[in-house]
């Protein structure tokens, strides 16, 4: 039975979060209801969270470390943001359950981010997407280096 609207937590579409993750993560993340991926960028999310308010917040993953052989439907994701966490707490400890299996010889990060309903991306061209409180689009046709907040692609279609 599908999850009761009622008791979802609002979007927001004003703000989204734009991020690189190697796809193999990606596709390893994709059979869990809820995966965390890391971030040395407490500041971003910090930041996030302070502007959603609590509401869910839509992800835009940019699929990393690429071959030839990985189909186009699979080089953008798109995910809801649930929260984040930082290191040193036992809520980080608790969200390391929810780590895709590929990620266990990854680095240690200073905070982790939740997400569910990963799945490929339906549309989406990173040169068009607007970072937050900025007027002009990202440009460029390459990923970003990490994650940034981006201006809601669908805000003006609401």
């Amino acid at each position: 039975m599908p999850p009761d609207p009622a008791q979802q937590p609002a979007r927001t579409l004003e703000i989204a979060l734009l991020a690189p993750v190697p796809w193999t993560h990606l596709r390893s993340a994709s059979q869990l209801k809820e995966a965390t991926f890391g971030s040395d960028n407490w500041e971003l999310f910090r930041k996030l969270n302070e502007v959603s308010s609590g509401q869910e917040v839509d992800v835009y993953i940019v699929a990393t470390h690429l071959n030839e052989a990985i189909p186009d439907e699979e080089r953008l994701w798109r995910a809801l943001y649930i929260g984040s966490c930082e290191a040193g707490t036992e809520k980080f400890r608790q969200s390391e359950k929810h780590r895709p299996a590929t990620t266990v010889t990854d680095t240690s990060f200073a905070v982790h981010w939740l997400i569910r309903d990963l799945r490929p991306a339906e549309w989406g061209l990173i040169s068009e997407m607007i970072p937050f409180g900025k007027k002009e689009s990202y440009g460029k046709p390459s990923r970003p280096q990490g994650p940034i907040l981006i201006k809601h692609p669908l805000r003006d279609l609401s």
